[in-house]
């Protein structure tokens, strides 16, 4: 099924590290859900390349595989500051996200995050935020969220598979979509030094 966009590069996925590809989809996942200010999708989530010339159904079912559904709960801002040291200084997939920009570094031995809103708000500690991910995650799934208390239930599952409503926004846009439109190695959302696990020394 043809959905109606043509893709002018390859989007590269990079498990590792911030990429065009993670951020195209938490992109349609915060367009998605209006209500939403962060969306945060895991690295395992997206199994393939999204291959360059027109897209189809098919060619976005071997990029985002799994029948994953929409997870939305209020987030502090000190869990999210704390989900977001802990992913950075741990072993697994780095997150692809939207919504905010992460700035990461280590003073002397800590390790120190701050995020901001697009109009360059810091989020702090005390914040309240509403954040859109998936059910996979929601669930306990890497220990993103449940290593910060959050369970299951601070969630509302959707019955609708991201996959598919990314389909539709993606129709919805039409026309051409560039890799270089979603990520700039000068200009990135994810900010740190070094590879995960970063280590403070």
């Amino acid at each position: 099924r043809d959905l109606g966009v043509v893709v002018s590069n390859r989007f590269i996925h990079r498990r590792r590290e911030e990429g065009p590809l993670g951020n195209l989809i938490a992109d349609l996942m915060l367009e998605a859900e209006p209500t939403a200010q962060v969306a945060l999708t895991n690295g395992g989530s997206i199994r393939a390349d999204l291959e360059s010339g027109p897209l189809t159904y098919g060619g976005l079912y071997q990029v985002f595989p799994f029948d994953n559904r929409f997870a939305v709960a209020k987030i502090s801002g000190e869990a999210l500051l704390a989900l977001i040291s802990n992913r950075l200084q741990g072993s697994g997939s780095l997150f692809a996200i939207a919504g905010i920009e992460i700035r990461a570094a280590c003073r002397g031995n800590e390790f120190f995050v701050q995020a901001f809103l697009p109009n360059n708000q810091e989020i702090q500690k005390d914040s309240t935020l509403t954040i859109v991910t998936s059910d996979f995650l929601a669930s306990g799934g890497d220990r993103i969220f449940s290593a910060v208390g959050l369970t299951q239930k601070d969630f509302q599952i959707s019955s609708e598979r991201i996959r598919d409503r990314l389909a539709t926004l993606l129709k919805k846009r039409g026309g051409i979509i560039r890799p270089e439109t979603f990520f700039s190695p000068d200009k990135r959302r994810i900010s740190f030094k070094g590879t995960p696990p970063i280590r403070c020394e």
